[in-house]
């Protein structure tokens, strides 16, 4: 998470998506298409604390450790084979704030076991600059000075892609977000932010070791302008709980640990800590995120009860 600085004219490289370790919980973050893949109405929270304890050099300004919060709600619509979802996420870096908030439509086809769908999100993203934090080199920088130091709010719409097949126990997705490109003006024409398309590719199997026990290895990848990480991650499932480690690579290993809370596994609860290994004596060590999910079921849609089979299924 940093901003990078070239000559002039000045080029900001504000950071991009975030991240989230509990990726393999709720693929809609990053794929709009996924929803289509499963009848279920779901309501969806994640924060994340990026280097907890993590202070500025200067201490006046009282920058703290970065944060995100998102919010996701997915509903289908049986009778078009489709769904629709939300999401809306907060995501502050010391003297800067990304809010998105936008929606999506997928749309399935059905292949033989599985289900194949397409997705869209639309939707609109603000970026607030507080330049009166920056720290140049040059406090004398004339190009810094053009911003008058103040706090530089502006709106810019965007798109997201998303391509998925999956089957009771598989999943696997592509997806492409800021489509748009959208470039942000931070106070004048010569310190611009471009948010530049990423690109995703997801999977997970879930393996069934005995009738209370499953495994489910998963991965990630991100390809962002040419710059790559992939993060390899394992989840042991044992009736209502679950355990995992990943690795995400040039980073961190985050252990992971997750709770069923009512009998019909409608209300999931999970932690993550990730420990940095790479780069880590220009950091705090440790990230913490926190997930929270409940299945509406068929209380809005008017279906029978869902009768589970034996399968525990996350």
């Amino acid at each position: 998470m940093k901003v990078l600085f070239a000559s002039m004219p000045l080029a900001v490289f504000a950071q991009q998506d975030p991240q989230f370790s509990q990726y393999m919980l709720n693929p809609y973050i990053w794929n709009p298409s996924y929803p289509a893949l499963k009848d279920q109405y779901v309501l969806s929270a994640h924060h994340r604390t990026q280097w907890l304890g993590y202070t500025s050099s200067y201490n006046s300004d009282q920058i703290s450790a970065p944060t995100t919060q998102l919010f996701t709600a997915t509903a289908p619509v049986l009778k078009l084979k489709s769904a629709f979802g939300v999401q809306v996420m907060n995501d502050d870096i010391g003297p800067l704030r990304n809010f998105t908030a936008g929606i999506s439509y997928a749309y399935r086809i059905d292949l033989g076991e599985g289900r194949f769908a397409l997705g869209l999100g639309l939707g609109l993203g603000s970026m607030q600059v507080n330049s009166a934090l920056w720290r140049a080199e040059n406090p004398n920088d004339p190009t810094l000075a053009a911003t008058n130091f103040t706090t530089v709010n502006q709106v810019r719409p965007n798109f997201r892609l998303g391509v998925s097949y999956g089957t009771e126990n598989l999943f696997l997705g592509l997806s492409m977000n800021n489509v748009a490109t959208p470039t942000y003006s931070l106070g004048t024409s010569t310190i611009e932010s471009k948010l530049v398309r990423h690109y995703y590719a997801q999977a997970g199997y879930t393996l069934g070791l005995s009738e209370a026990l499953r495994i489910q290895p998963s991965f990630i990848f991100k390809n962002i302008s040419g710059a790559s990480s992939l993060e390899l991650s394992s989840l042991l499932l044992l009736h209502k709980l679950w355990f995992g480690v990943s690795y995400r690579s040039s980073d961190a290993v985050i252990a992971l640990i997750g709770l069923n809370i009512f009998p019909d596994n409608s209300l999931k609860l999970g932690y993550n800590i990730d420990l940095s290994v790479i780069n880590a004596g220009g950091k705090s060590q440790t990230s913490h995120e926190i997930y929270l999910s409940y299945n509406i079921g068929s209380i809005l849609d008017n279906r029978k009860p869902i009768v589970r089979s034996p399968r525990f299924r996350l």
